[in-house]
C-alpha cells in the first residue's frame, strides 16, 4: 500500500494580531492549509477511488500537456489550484459524493489507522511532543485571541448599550413629556368637543323648532292656496255662467230691439194710412155736402 503524504509542518508561534482583518487573514490561511492537507491525505490513501475523479476533472489540462508537462502539472499546478478555499471545498465535497461499499470503508479505515500507527512509531517522540506542544500552544493563542475578541465585544457592547440606554432614557423623558401634553391636549379637547356638543344640540333644538314651525306654515299656506284655488274655480265657473247668461239676455235685448223697430214701423204706418183715409174721406164729405166740422175720432189703440 502506498504511504500517505504527511501534511506540512504547522508554522512557528506568532505574535497575537492586533487587527481584525490580519486575525481573519489567518484564520482564513489555517483553513486554506487544513483543506490542503485532507487533499493531500486523499491522494496518499484513496487513490484508488479518488484519483480518477481528479483526472477527470483536469482531464484537458493533462490532454493538452506532454510528459514533462504532465509531471510539472501534478507537482506545481495541481497542489496550487487545490490550495484555493473555492476549488478544495468543491473537491470534498465531490470526495464526500464518492458512493464507497461499507466493506471497502472499512478496508481503508484499517489500511489508514495501520498507516498512521506505522508513521508514529517511525516518529521520534521528541517530534511528536513538539509538534503537540506546538498546536496547543496555537491552540492556546486562538483561545486567548478569542478571549481578547470577546472582551472586546463585551465591552464594545456595555458601551453600545449603555449609549443605547441613555439615547432610550432620552427618548423615554420626550416621550413622556409628549405624552403628558397629548394628555392635557385631550383633556381640553374633550372639553370644546362637550360645549360643541351642547351647542349642536342647542343648535339641533332650534333648528328642529324653526322646521316644525316652517312646515307647519307650509301646510298654512298650502291650505290656503288650494281654498284659493277653488274658490277661483268656483268664480271663473260662475263668470263663466254668468258670461254665457249676459250673451243670451244681449241676443234676447236685440231681439226685442229688432222687433220693437218693426213695431215702430208699422204703427208709423198704421197712422199715415189712418190720417190719409180721413183727411181722403174729409175732402169727399166737403165737397158734396156743406161744410160741417169734423167729428173727433179716436185713434186705434197701440198694440203693445
Amino acid at each position: 500500500m502506498e504511504e500517505g503524504v504527511p501534511c506540512p509542518a504547522p508554522a512557528a508561534k506568532l505574535a497575537p494580531p492586533v487587527r481584525k482583518s490580519q486575525d481573519m487573514h489567518d484564520e482564513r490561511s489555517k483553513l486554506v492549509n487544513e483543506y490542503a492537507c485532507r487533499v493531500l491525505e486523499l491522494l496518499g490513501m484513496g487513490h484508488r477511488l479518488f484519483v480518477p475523479r481528479l483526472l477527470a476533472t483536469s482531464k484537458e489540462d493533462l490532454l493538452q500537456a506532454d510528459f514533462e508537462g504532465a509531471l510539472k502539472f501534478f507537482r506545481v499546478q495541481l497542489p496550487k489550484r487545490y490550495r484555493a478555499e473555492e476549488n478544495a471545498r468543491r473537491l470534498m465535497e465531490q470526495a464526500c459524493n464518492i458512493k464507497v461499499p461499507t466493506k471497502k470503508l472499512k478496508k481503508y479505515e484499517k489500511e489508514y489507522q495501520t498507516m498512521r500507527e506505522s508513521q508514529l512509531q517511525q516518529e521520534d517522540p521528541m517530534d511528536r511532543y513538539k509538534r503537540e506542544n506546538r498546536r496547543l500552544q496555537e491552540a492556546s493563542m486562538r483561545l486567548e485571541q478569542e478571549n481578547d475578541d470577546l472582551a472586546h465585544e463585551l465591552v464594545t457592547s456595555k458601551i453600545a448599550l449603555r449609549n443605547d440606554l441613555d439615547q432610550a432614557e432620552d427618548k423615554a423623558d420626550v416621550l413622556n413629556k409628549e405624552l403628558l401634553l397629548t394628555k392635557q391636549r385631550l383633556v381640553e379637547t374633550e372639553e370644546e368637543k362637550r360645549k360643541q356638543e351642547e351647542e349642536t344640540a342647542q343648535l339641533k333644538e332650534v333648528f328642529r323648532k324653526q322646521l316644525e314651525k316652517a312646515e307647519y306654515e307650509i301646510k298654512k299656506t298650502t291650505a290656503i292656496i288650494a281654498e284659493y284655488k277653488q274658490i277661483c274655480s268656483q268664480l271663473s265657473t260662475r263668470l263663466e255662467k254668468q258670461q254665457a247668461a249676459s250673451k243670451e239676455e244681449l241676443e234676447v235685448v236685440k231681439e226685442l230691439e229688432h222687433q220693437r223697430g218693426a213695431l215702430m214701423n208699422e204703427i208709423q204706418a198704421a197712422k199715415n194710412s189712418w190720417f190719409s183715409k180721413t183727411l181722403n174721406s174729409i175732402k169727399t164729405a166737403t165737397g158734396t155736402q156743406p161744410l160741417q166740422p169734423p167729428q173727433a175720432t179716436q185713434p186705434p189703440k197701440e198694440s203693445t
